[in-house]
């Protein structure tokens, strides 16, 4: 049976968990090799500490990132 059948899911759908969709997370982490990535809110958060780290001087110039050509507004 497959995790669709099993959780009630249907493909390319967008759903907000249920009860019924709690054992999904601990199927997922026993059956497959799961990397955890920080997006959202918890991205946004380490993109905004490193701004500090990447300005090189006083005057606003940019170091030898890969990104030294964009403009930053704080």
């Amino acid at each position: 049976m497959s995790a669709n059948t099993r959780y009630g899911l249907k493909a390319n759908d967008a759903i907000l968990a249920e009860e019924k969709h709690m054992p999904l997370y601990e199927d997922l982490v026993k059956n497959y090799k799961v990397h955890y990535i920080a997006g959202g809110a918890a991205q946004n958060s380490i993109r905004g500490a490193q701004v500090p780290s990447l300005v090189a001087s006083t005057n606003g110039s940019m170091s030898s990132h890969p990104i030294q050509q964009s403009t930053w507004v704080l």
